[in-house]
């Protein structure tokens, strides 16, 4: 499954490559870990660096292509990715460890309580005739 690179844009006020690739002979078992893995390879990155953002498949072909983000160190990828976007680069276990963590941090806290309704504006005196 060779990756071949379309697209390279240099992001240089976020710190970041953004690469465009084409997958090819892939039959649809590709998955986002082995792409990332594929793009690292060909740039002679970490893989820790490289993030996911977009892969499409082509209907009835072999092949799809993929958007992904090339930091310069993970940090600043945690400072500009949303936090989905890192959990969902991570491993299968992985992510259902965090995910698991992430619910018991939102049980362990208590909602806020609702605020208290405003109060009805006074009545105007009545008129006399």
């Amino acid at each position: 499954m060779p990756a071949e690179l379309l697209e390279q844009q240099e992001n240089k006020f976020l710190s970041r490559r953004e690469i465009t690739a084409k997958f090819t002979a892939i039959k649809g078992n590709l998955k986002r870990d082995d792409a990332s893995n594929m793009v690292a390879q060909q740039l002679n990155v970490e893989k820790a660096s490289v993030f996911p953002i977009k892969i499409k498949f082509d209907a009835g072909r072999d092949s799809a292509k993929g958007v992904f983000y090339v930091y310069s160190n993970a940090e600043l990828a945690k400072k500009h990715l949303p936090r989905y976007l890192m959990i969902r680069s991570l491993p299968k276990e992985e992510r259902k460890k965090v995910r698991d963590e992430m619910k018991k941090l939102k049980q362990a806290t208590p909602a806020p309580a609702p605020a208290p309704a405003p109060a009805p504006p006074p009545a105007a005196p009545a008129e006399k005739k």
